[in-house]
């Protein structure tokens, strides 16, 4: 099967980051879609697709057997969502039944989808659905491309250009501050940017619930306060700015970021306050001037955290009271490994290591599972089990 251009590259991940999935052109970009895609992000890229007579039937067929017809049929009184799928997988067969789909060049076999006999698993409704379905489809077969030749994940120093173009958006965003609050300049004290930049964030709010829509100068410029944030923890807190380039499979960008003095910490600047300004739900917000204290006292903050964590631990099983911290930790990474040896993927990966060998060698990474969410919003520790190529000096 002829692999993907580096131009169809670049379309399908542009969709995978929520670009319109109508920019796709070939059979090919369309298939490798759904072989990356995340369910949990909803089905809307395959609702339109389903109803274009030039998608595969090889890419329908993997679509129908993915969306779980069985489960589907079973829980249909129970959620809304499977309301929504129910009435694709139907169009699918309704589509199926009148040979809609024409393109025929991906070959898909339902009994052999990725090692999973999708036949067998859905056995009770295969009666009740068009015999196309259940077969193997012309064509070639599509492994899942690599959307990066190489994996990419390190931090380096900025260079004379990046400082200019983080000076320029660092100034956009103060230009949109001081024209909210004319008494703040370049000069101001951290705290003070930091309370004008927390009653700007407030005026952005509805003032009754709902929602509302930001134009895109409106977005771009909320990232560039993102920017001024970061600069008062510069200032204040011995943070330093860093490039941050990552590359692996949908992720892919090279931005800048916060490194904590003692290289502990990350801080992202995108998806901070310009994500929580064009939120439509308004779910969660960022206290901003509390935000900034958590990140001046970051060591001080994971530290009360994990303590927390172990005490719930230790309140909702006997069997972890009395366990001191350290003693405490190590059980838990102990049931963690335990838990995922029954997972075939670990159970084949760690055929050869002992107990004792898995917990040396991915000790980190157990820990980061372990203590997720123990730090404020879009701060990494460097230390739990990243990936991050770090040359900075």
């Amino acid at each position: 099967m002829t692999q993907l251009t580096k131009s169809e590259i670049k379309r399908v991940k542009r969709v995978l980051n929520d670009a319109s999935v109508k920019i796709l052109k070939s059979p090919l970009e369309k298939h490798q879609l759904l072989l990356h895609w995340n369910f949990d992000d909803g089905i809307k890229p395959w609702q339109y697709l389903v109803d274009q007579s030039d998608t595969d039937l090889g890419t329908i067929v993997l679509l129908y057997w993915l969306l779980g017809p069985k489960y589907v049929y079973q829980d249909i009184k129970k959620s809304n969502n499977s309301d929504q799928v129910y009435v694709l997988i139907k169009k699918i067969e309704t589509n199926i039944k009148t040979n809609f789909y024409m393109q025929q060049t991906i070959s898909v076999d339902p009994s052999n989808i990725d090692k999973t006999n999708y036949l067998i698993e859905n056995k009770p409704i295969l009666k009740q659905i068009p015999q196309l379905l259940t077969q193997k489809t012309p064509g070639e077969s599509v492994d899942l491309a690599k959307l990066v030749i190489e994996y990419i994940d390190k931090v380096y120093p900025l260079t004379q250009a990046d400082w200019k173009t983080l000076e320029t958006k660092s100034d956009r965003g103060l230009a949109v501050l001081i024209e909210f609050e004319p008494t703040v300049t370049k000069d101001s004290n951290p705290q003070s940017v930091i309370d004008v930049l927390d009653k700007f964030s407030i005026s952005k709010r509805p003032q009754n619930g709902g929602s509302v829509k930001f134009s895109r100068k409106e977005i771009n410029e909320f990232a560039n306060l993102d920017l001024v944030f970061g600069t008062q923890l510069v200032k204040i807190g011995g943070w330093k700015w860093y490039i941050h380039e990552l590359h692996e499979q949908v992720l892919d960008y090279r931005n800048f970021v916060l490194i904590s003095d003692d290289h502990k910490y990350m801080w992202h600047p995108f998806g901070g306050m310009s994500l929580k300004f064009s939120d439509r739900n308004y779910v969660d917000y960022i206290n901003i001037k509390n935000y900034f204290q958590e990140l001046q006292g970051i060591d001080t903050y994971e530290k009360k955290e994990i303590q927390r964590k172990l005490e719930n631990y230790r309140q909702k099983d006997i069997k972890y009271v009395n366990k001191g911290d350290e003693e405490l930790t190590k059980i838990l990474i102990n049931e963690i490994i335990d838990r995922q040896k029954q997972v075939p993927f670990y159970a084949k990966s760690w055929v050869d290591l002992s107990h004792e060998e898995i917990y040396q060698k991915y000790y980190s990474g157990f820990m980061f599972d372990l203590f997720r969410g123990c730090l404020p919003s879009h701060v990494h520790s460097t230390d739990f089990g990243r990936r991050t190529e770090f040359i900075a000096n």
